[in-house]
């Protein structure tokens, strides 16, 4: 029986990663805020915390920052200082497919930031792509709860395409990569079948029973709205850093990685969107 560490378990992808490892009858130590083993992503990182570990796994990130100074303090920096302290047992870092040469948004290139010291240490890395599944979080969340408020949704480039990643699947292949020595380069977790931005937004619209009409809209005017509601305060769940990423995407995926590993990702459709 292995004893896994899990920061960020208290959020959508940390928690499911827990319960997919306990229900494989393995110890999990969680870790966050609020739990018995507190951790706060750049806050020091004592060696107590990871001590009864044999595997961490490194979900963790703090969405709530906006400036780069704070996002590389905390998340970048905060992160290589746990990987660091963690460098004698083996370690999983979740990042992101934003992380890539050439990302435009601060999201993938802090990602990518600390992909360079996980793959230092010997860590394996892993770009899961939207994360998607029952009650989803993050982007996926958001467009849910976007397209169940609204009729008419404003998108900019519609026909961008993504690759997606049910969030059971990305456990499976977490699990299973904690059971080998770890690849020398990241892991792409994601269906290799791609999906237009407006295909993705009429199936979250369909699995809860809404219409939807999609409005283009350039994307420099979207962002500009975006980032002049966020410098005033206003929150509207959706960040202009957020619509970067989905305007500047990663067209040169290499997928062979990943199918050597033999775990299979199930599509994006109504029905797995919310299971």
């Amino acid at each position: 029986m292995t004893t896994y560490a899990v920061t960020g378990a208290s959020g959508y992808v940390g928690s499911v990663i827990c319960q997919c490892l306990r229900a494989k009858k393995h110890t999990v130590i969680e870790l966050g805020r609020n739990f018995k083993q507190k951790f706060v992503l750049g806050e020091e990182v004592y060696p107590s915390t990871l001590k009864e570990a044999d595997v961490l796994v490194h979900c963790a990130w703090d969405f709530s920052l906006k400036n780069k100074e704070d996002i590389w303090r905390v998340n970048v920096e905060g992160s290589q200082k746990l990987l660091t302290a963690a460098k004698n047992i083996k370690t999983i870092f979740i990042s992101t497919l934003s992380a890539f040469d050439g990302a435009k948004s601060l999201y993938g290139t802090a990602k990518l930031e600390v992909e360079k010291t996980a793959l230092e240490l010997g860590a394996t890395v892993i770009r899961p792509g939207l994360i998607f599944g029952k009650n989803a979080g993050g982007m996926v969340g958001s467009l849910m709860k976007l397209t169940n408020k609204l009729r008419i949704i404003p998108v900019v480039r519609p026909r961008q395409h993504f690759h997606l990643c049910h969030v059971k699947d990305l456990a499976e292949l977490i699990y299973h990569l904690s059971l080998f020595e770890p690849p020398a380069v990241p892991i792409v977790a994601a269906c290799e079948k791609h999906l237009t931005f407006r295909t993705i937004l009429k199936t979250l619209a369909k699995a809860q029973g809404k219409k939807i009409f999609l409005l283009p809209v350039p994307y420099f005017c979207a962002y500009l709205g975006l980032r002049t509601l966020e410098l005033i305060g206003l929150n509207l769940g959706f960040r202009s850093d957020s619509l970067k990423g989905l305007r500047y995407v990663n067209e040169n995926i290499d997928f062979e990685p990943t199918q050597k590993t033999q775990i299979e990702f199930r599509e994006f459709n109504e029905d797995t969107a919310v299971e």
